[in-house]
């Protein structure tokens, strides 16, 4: 409850692009290094004070401790994949497509989608499960016994 994914999101980016922006430099000024969208993310870093950029270290630190407090309690947390059922090829990707499947990412742990029966208007619905880091055979055996739930 007092994860606030929306800001991990964000958070991860913001450090991820600094990342970037430090590891490559003037490299990724070129017009023709990274896509527009890419580098506009990298120049937006370069915005951002050191201060700002602690503090979303900080978050990020802050989820991965309360993380290892999750995992001492149960093996796999489960979550939707995504905050709306699948959506039309065609459409746009939402917003907030990525903010239930950034949180294996900043702490770096497993996670599988399964999807589940259809949901409202016939469109497929994902159900995620993430397992703490390193245990991705808990993660494959949870899965495949729902999995087989399901098919019955």
């Amino acid at each position: 409850p007092e994860l606030d994914l929306a800001t991990l999101l964000r958070n991860g980016l913001l450090v991820c692009e600094a990342e970037l922006a430090a590891t490559f430099g003037s490299a990724l000024d070129a017009d023709d290094a990274v896509s527009k969208e890419l580098g506009a993310l990298v120049k937006f870093a370069h915005t951002q004070s050191a201060v700002r950029l602690a503090r979303a270290q900080a978050g990020l630190d802050d989820v991965q401790r309360a993380c290892r407090h999750w995992f001492s309690q149960c093996d796999v947390l489960v979550s939707p994949t995504a905050p709306q059922t699948a959506f039309p090829h065609k459409q746009e990707a939402p917003a907030t497509q990525a903010c239930f499947t950034v949180l294996a990412n900043v702490i770096g742990a497993p996670a599988i989608s399964i999807p589940l029966p259809t949901g409202k208007g016939g469109l497929p619905v994902g159900l995620q499960m993430i397992a703490a880091p390193g245990d991705d055979a808990t993660l494959l055996a949870v899965a495949r016994a729902w999995e087989a739930t399901l098919r019955r």
